[in-house]
């Protein structure tokens, strides 16, 4: 056998220990990140969260949102909570933040902020503070015209007061004067003068 032969049998032998070595690590590696992905269903649509890239000081991620039914959805806003604050969108823009709550739409991208019947649109965005440990999660999605997707609180009965029965005065009787009986005057004798002898 050459040298030669010898060189390359143990080239192949060391890449092919190298590529099975990688192959756990690659596999533990994607298993982390489809951990990170997210899908959610709503009445009208489903979202798709995809974790493309993630080294450790930042993040790649893109959304697709698909319409599920025959109409156009238009004008639509979606939102999510997400540990690690997105920036740099494209397709669309950040319209709100709360927090960790994020609302996403596309008012400025004509191309993009209606979704056709059937159809689908996306966005994408970079994390720039660090990766991501956790997939997104408090999905919700709106478009012009539908209802919100927040439940409406519910009506608290005001309470009818109780009418307080105004109580009757009790009439208080007016006592009868007693008659107080007048004297009679007692006549007086009338002295007769006796004759004088």
């Amino acid at each position: 056998m050459k040298m030669s032969d010898r060189l390359r049998g143990g080239r192949t032998a060391f890449f092919a220990i190298a590529f099975f070595a990688f192959l756990p690590v690659f596999g533990q590696a994607q298993e982390r990140k489809e951990a990170r992905d997210a899908r959610f269903e709503h009445d009208q649509v489903i979202v798709t969260f995809r974790l493309n890239s993630d080294w450790g000081e930042g993040y790649q991620a893109d959304v697709t949102i698909e319409n599920r039914t025959a109409q156009v959805l238009p004008d639509w806003q979606l939102s999510f909570r997400i540990e690690q604050p997105p920036a740099n969108v494209w397709n669309a823009r950040i319209a709100k933040t709360s927090g960790d709550l994020y609302t996403f739409d596309a008012q400025s991208f004509d191309w993009n902020k209606n979704i056709p019947p059937n159809g689908r649109v996306s966005f994408g965005f970079i994390g720039a503070k660090g990766g991501l440990t956790k997939a997104p999660w408090d999905f919700a999605f709106h478009y012009a015209g539908a209802e919100s997707s927040t439940p409406a609180a519910t009506p608290t009965a005001t309470p009818t007061a109780t009418p307080t029965a105004t109580p009757t005065a009790t009439p208080t009787a007016t006592p009868t004067a007693t008659p107080t009986a007048t004297p009679t005057a007692t006549p007086t004798a009338t002295p007769t003068a006796m004759p004088t002898a």
